[in-house]
């Protein structure tokens, strides 16, 4: 990679868009920043586990998807957060 070009930016940006097109078959939102990508999913309490779940399933099918593509998730910064929603 062309660390620390403009180019080199854009160039993992199109490397890394395909992640888009398999998060979105989860119903879950991807942001991403630079490297680092974060997924998100809404749902009411009582579906905490099964959205759970499809994250897991998410993350998998991301893990798989970056083995044919000779990247590797660093498991170690990878985590589950529940967040509640705070809004009435």
């Amino acid at each position: 990679m062309l660390q620390g070009s403009v180019l080199g930016l854009l160039l993992f940006i199109l490397y890394t868009a395909e992640l888009m097109d398999i998060v979105a078959g989860y119903k879950t939102t991807l942001h991403a920043f630079a490297d680092d990508h974060q997924l998100f999913i809404r749902c009411l309490v009582e579906d905490t586990q099964s959205a759970a779940a499809n994250i897991e399933q998410c993350v998998a099918a991301i893990e798989h998807w970056m083995a044919e593509n000779c990247l590797q998730l660093n498991a170690d910064k990878a985590e589950l957060r529940l967040v509640p929603n705070t809004v009435c």
